[in-house]
């Protein structure tokens, strides 16, 4: 492992100038990889290591490894699966009735966009799960209101992780508890670790505040930033009127499928995994909780929505009458951007593994290392957990690295496990934000393709709304310090959110 240096952060600083400036986030990821290289050249002769041949053969090495990586190569094959599952659905005659149905509702902008935030909020348990099912679901009706790809793309991106990192049942929280866990028994620390994430969930204010923020602006009919640019002429649809002959469920079985599959197998694949690996399975809420942390969610993921492609095939199979090799051309169709999908997303984890190898988590990591102002700790770890997800694009990969550092300078200062419970939920915040504007996050990447919005322009528009909602958070904590109670704060926080964004759209319409 290379020495850590603030010389690791140039890449990732590249990488956004880049993509910025020339709207190319390819060139970007590319000048990144070629810089950290060079960075990993010269760090490594100064450390006299001579062998630039052997440095030069790592880039190959990672793409290699990013290539095979089994968690890489399953989001991939997971993408190409709901893309051929939404193709085939379209091609359902009572998919068409099921959304005139929806039309009822989502007839105009405002309540498509109500109704993919209820979607988010209802596939609470994974965040790739999420985005992967709602974004092609609701995409027919958001073309059909003229609701804009980049509007769309950040909901979808906004109900995800926030939801996801609240949820008591959830991936999320699962692998929170396996980190929490190892981190108390190192430290000496008696606790139960369910309890300290339920305690932690209300001060996880980045989470609380986005869901709030992206329902208000929807409300409001708001849009400021970068967002303004994509606004788009209202369409307000009639619905028309299609004859239910019953058929709904030919639409409604697959879907069904797929989201109920996917949470039972959360379990089953949970529960399997600790039985191999020679652990106690607790039926209690705790342990089954425990099992969302245990299991493979691509794994899971792959088997549900393969069982929700399979039952899509035998119905255009049995009731529609389409042949084999006309449903193999509609998957192939629908997943005909699939290749700069896969492009994206290898640069970006060669990328992120690159940077990885220069040192840049044990620099962040060291800034936090000395603290020792127990009240300024929370913010501190927000801002770190921040720049830690944005640089590596992994809100798990942050709290991985985070959560054993912060624990441990947290049990030095106090005995107090309030303050365990409050740098729990600043590392989540801080870790959601900064996966929300990095252009190199996996949920960044497929969000923008779900709703088949360009990445660059997602991440333009996504993170004027990250930074205004991050400014509350910076109050929230900050009112925590001074030892305010938590449901107050919340309501202080949320307030002030909601009347700076007042006095925002009233500023725009005096603009008019």
């Amino acid at each position: 492992m290379i020495n850590a240096s603030i010389f690791s952060l140039l890449p990732g600083i590249l990488v956004i100038i880049i993509a910025y400036k020339k709207r190319n986030i390819y060139l970007g990821l590319i000048i990144g990889i070629i810089t950290s290289l060079i960075i990993s050249i010269f760090v490594n002769i100064f450390n006299g290591n001579y062998n630039i041949y052997n440095i030069l053969l790592n880039i190959p090495k990672v793409l290699i490894k990013q290539i095979l990586d089994p968690f890489n190569i399953g989001v991939i094959i997971q993408v190409f699966i709901i893309g051929g599952f939404v193709a085939l659905l379209l091609k359902v005659d009572s998919f068409k009735v099921l959304v005139n149905k929806l039309s009822v509702y989502a007839h105009n902008q405002k309540n498509v966009s109500i109704i993919t935030w209820l979607m988010g909020m209802f596939i609470f348990f994974d965040g790739i799960a999420n985005m992967l099912i709602v974004g092609p679901l609701i995409k027919p009706l958001a073309k059909k209101v003229n609701l804009s790809k980049e509007k769309l793309a950040f909901i979808i991106d906004a109900t995800s992780a926030p939801i996801a990192g609240l949820a008591i049942v959830s991936t999320w929280v699962g692998y929170e508890i396996v980190l929490l866990n190892k981190a108390l028994i190192e430290n000496g620390i008696t606790g139960n670790p369910l309890f300290i994430i339920i305690e932690s969930l209300p001060y996880r204010f980045y989470n609380i505040l986005m869901i709030i923020f992206v329902i208000a602006i929807i409300i409001m009919k708001l849009d400021f930033g970068k967002m303004s640019d994509y606004q788009t002429d209202e369409i307000e649809i009639t619905p028309e009127i299609i004859e239910d002959d019953g058929k709904i469920r030919y639409a409604v079985i697959p879907i069904t499928i797929l989201i109920i599959s996917l949470f039972g197998f959360m379990f089953l694949d949970g529960y399997i995994s600790i039985i191999n690996s020679g652990g106690n399975v607790k039926l209690n809420i705790s342990g089954v909780i425990g099992m969302f942390g245990e299991a493979n969610s691509i794994r899971v993921l792959l088997v549900s929505s393969s069982l929700g492609l399979l039952s899509i095939i035998l119905i255009l199979k049995v009731k529609y009458q389409f042949k084999m090799k006309r449903q193999a051309k509609i998957i192939l169709d629908g997943n005909k951007n699939l290749g700069q999908i896969v492009l994206i997303l290898l640069l970006a984890w060669s990328f992120s593994a690159l940077i990885k190898d220069i040192g840049i988590q044990e620099y962040l990591s060291s800034l936090i290392q000395n603290l020792n102002n127990i009240s300024l700790l929370p913010l501190i770890i927000f801002i770190v957990s921040g720049i830690i997800s944005f640089a590596t694009g992994s809100s798990f990969a942050t709290m991985g690295i985070v959560i054993p550092i912060a624990i441990g300078i947290t049990t030095s200062l106090t005995n107090d496990q309030f303050y365990i419970v409050l740098v729990l939920s600043s590392i989540l915040s801080g870790a959601t934000f900064g996966d929300h504007c990095s252009p190199i996050s996996d949920t960044t990447i497929i969000s923008a393709s779900a709703a088949e919005c360009d990445t660059i322009t997602h991440v333009q528009t996504q993170i004027p709304y990250a930074l205004f909602v991050t400014h509350f958070c910076f109050v929230g904590y900050g009112l925590v310090a001074l030892d305010i109670n938590i449901w107050l704060v919340n309501v202080i926080t949320v307030i002030l959110m909601l009347g700076s964004l007042l006095v925002i759209k009233k500023k725009k319409r005096n603009k008019k």
